[in-house]
């Protein structure tokens, strides 16, 4: 009982570390026990385009065969930008196989298992596995069964639920006690989102970063309220997250550029938007080169296959978009306010297993409609006040998780 304890949790530890780094690939742990129930070896799937967690187990120990191997998602079986998984595995022949999760990627020959059994290997799904991975692999299955990507809503917000002052204001509403953990929220999905206030306001750049003050400032964490799931990638999701400890901080900090998410803007008018907004965005893509932004725009109308060249001429300047040349590999995309879920499998389309909305009234009106049960809304609930402010759309809704957070309440809540 001890050994397969150790084996679970270094699953979670395996599948937090690979989370936000693999994409558009899942982020798959594996570990191999020999026949006395030791770990011999484990990994987790590298950057896109390097090794997926079987190869890179296996790669760091040629001699190794045999054995007990466990997965968070079936070993592929086709060609990519490596070859099928599986065939090593059958390479090696270890005599049992555990795994999380089936693929439903369509590329993928799932089930496919009595080549395994004929190779003398037993396979079978392991529930309990299939529960510590579905935090890390809830992105990447739900853009392949919906051609969405997980969505998650984040606002920090007032004592009374304002997300903002009214009329808005820039203003800091979280306590320090939070920062560490948010930054490092932000490492863990794939992209995070803007809306044209947000710009307009904050000129924000969305980039990943750590300092070790963040670790030294980081609020106590401990747990309020958790409602009895079985399956629930959130709250598993968010509780990796508070529990962070000191080696994965240093691993996520040593690998800033690995973690870094795309940043995607909803553009307000040219004339509002901040000179520090552009001059932070160069420095990043200077910094971050291979990470480039990606840029919309609501124009009117009823839907995007509405809209004309006409209707979604706007004044930006030459000046402008050379800056969006220079900050993205894509033109700026004009959607209408209906269009939420075209903007979603746009997302899904560019190989975005998860999204983090950092939101106000913007994204609960334009995905509201379009949000799946397995998406979440993350409220960081504070101390500071407001005597004019801005309701937050879903300050009243159903709570699934509640911890304290330093000075901070962080509130999950489901549609």
């Amino acid at each position: 009982m001890e050994d397969i304890q150790k084996v679970y949790s270094l699953h979670r530890k395996l599948g937090f570390l690979a989370l936000g780094k693999t994409g558009p690939n899942p982020p798959v742990s594996a570990i191999l026990q020999n026949g006395y129930g030791e770990i011999v070896s484990s990994a987790h799937t590298k950057p896109y385009g390097q090794n997926h967690a079987e190869r890179e187990l296996y790669g760091n120990n040629p001699e190794l065969s045999g054995g007990k191997l466990s997965v968070s998602l079936e070993p592929c079986t086709h060609f990519g930008k490596t070859p099928p998984c599986r065939d090593l595995v059958l390479e090696r022949r270890p005599t049992n196989i555990s795994i999380g999760w089936k693929d439903p990627n369509p590329l993928v020959q799932s089930g496919d298992w009595k080549i395994y059994q004929d190779n003398g290997i037993s396979v079978k799904l392991d529930p309990v596995l299939s529960k510590i991975s579905l935090p890390f692999l809830q992105g990447f299955l739900k853009r392949i069964q919906k051609n969405k990507p997980w969505v998650i809503l984040k606002s920090a917000t007032t004592k009374e639920g304002y997300h903002s002052e009214f009329p808005k204001t820039r203003s800091k509403i979280s306590s320090h006690g939070s920062d560490l953990y948010l930054q490092v929220l932000r490492a863990k999905v794939d992209a995070v989102c803007v809306g044209p206030g947000t710009v307009a306001i904050d000129a924000p750049g969305l980039d990943f970063r750590l300092e070790e003050l963040d670790w030294e400032r980081s609020g106590d964490v401990s747990l309020v309220h958790k409602t009895p799931k079985f399956y629930d990638a959130s709250g598993g999701l968010l509780q990796e997250l508070l529990f962070l400890d000191e080696e994965s901080f240093s691993i996520h900090k040593q690998d800033l550029d690995l973690y870094q998410p795309i940043r995607v803007f909803f553009l307000p008018a040219e004339e509002v938007i901040p000179k520090s907004f552009f001059i932070k965005q160069l420095e990043l893509v200077q910094k971050y080169p291979k990470l480039k932004n990606l840029y919309f725009s609501i124009q009117k109308g009823n839907s995007v296959d509405s809209l004309s060249p006409n209707d979604y001429k706007q004044s930006y300047s030459k000046e402008f978009l050379d800056f969006i040349d220079i900050t993205s590999d894509n033109p700026i995309e004009h959607l209408t306010k209906n269009d939420g879920e075209v903007f979603l499998n746009r997302m899904s389309e560019f190989g975005l297993n998860s999204i983090l909305c950092e939101s106000g009234r913007f994204f609960p009106e334009f995905l509201g409609p379009y949000l799946e049960p397995e998406d979440c809304v993350l409220e960081i609930r504070t101390k500071t006040s407001f005597k004019n402010g801005i309701l937050f759309p879903y300050y009243n809704e159903p709570i699934l998780t509640e911890y304290w957070v330093g000075e901070d309440q962080w509130i999950l809540r489901k549609f």
